[in-house]
């Protein structure tokens, strides 16, 4: 929610002001440190909105949550302890990292199922979940990365997917 445009933003709270009596559920969410600016759209939304805490999942719980991913298959639970310590059960940290495991070749997916490491080797999973982001930036290309720092000191900058491109 606190990525929605204004207009949006707006259309979200008049449905959920105006829409009370109907049975319909309006869902966002939003980062726990992010930046709020309190506008007068997100004071309406937030008046009828019912706030949920999600809390970080348990090591049981982000081992089903890896098995839905890859399936009930050998060294789930290496891979399941391996990313949950450095996740801390945080779900979208739980998807980056394997997606992390993905990238760098260490799960593979052959002849219709996955293949999870029997145990990882120094240096193959980050040691912090900075340092799985970091290693996903470096393995993008060199005009994709000038181009993510353009964005990222320039937020209010809006281009086209044509403009990225040039």
């Amino acid at each position: 929610l606190h990525r929605v445009d204004e207009p949006s933003l707006a259309l979200l709270a008049l449905l959920s002001q105006e829409l009370r009596s109907v049975p319909l559920a309006i869902v966002a969410s939003v980062e726990r440190d992010a930046e709020s600016s309190s506008t007068v759209a997100q004071q309406l939304f937030t008046e009828t909105a019912k706030s949920v805490t999600l809390e970080n999942l348990t090591s049981a719980d982000s081992r089903l949550l890896l098995a839905s991913v890859f399936g009930e298959v050998p060294n789930l639970d290496t891979v399941t302890n391996a990313v949950f310590q450095l996740s801390a059960g945080n779900p979208r940290s739980i998807m980056q990292l394997a997606q992390h495991l993905l990238d760098r070749g260490l799960v593979r997916y052959e002849a219709g199922a996955w293949s999870l490491p029997a145990r990882f080797d120094a240096g193959a999973m980050p040691e912090s979940m900075s340092g799985a982001y970091r290693a996903r930036i470096e393995g993008l290309p060199e005009n994709a990365r000038e181009l993510a720092v353009a964005f990222s000191l320039s937020p209010g900058l809006h281009a086209t997917l044509e403009e990225c491109a040039a």
